[in-house]
């Protein structure tokens, strides 16, 4: 990771070349502590790995919403129907 920040910095798209901290409540720390000691893996990189996730999923989730707002009215409620498991049944008359 870190030869991406000086990358970044090299190329001027960063302030600084080194990471950033940021603070934690003390029930988040204690749980992220866990999970690296039961995963024995040190805490700086399961913590990367999650945020890096979280993002994906944010950014995801975004771009789910904008086309999810591209669709007409209709669109979205024949959309929701599917999503129920609604299906188009068959008339009995044919």
């Amino acid at each position: 990771m870190a030869f991406w920040y000086r990358l970044l910095y090299i190329l001027g798209l960063r302030s600084d070349p080194g990471p950033h901290t940021y603070e934690l409540d003390a029930n988040l720390h204690t749980a992220l502590e866990n999970l690296a000691q039961r995963e024995q893996r040190p805490a700086n990189e399961v913590v990367s790995e999650l945020v890096a996730s979280g993002l994906n999923r944010r950014f995801s989730q975004e771009d789910l919403l904008q086309h999810w707002q591209a669709l007409s009215p209709r669109e979205q409620d024949v959309s929701a129907l599917v999503c129920l498991g609604y299906t188009i049944s068959k008339s009995p008359f044919e």
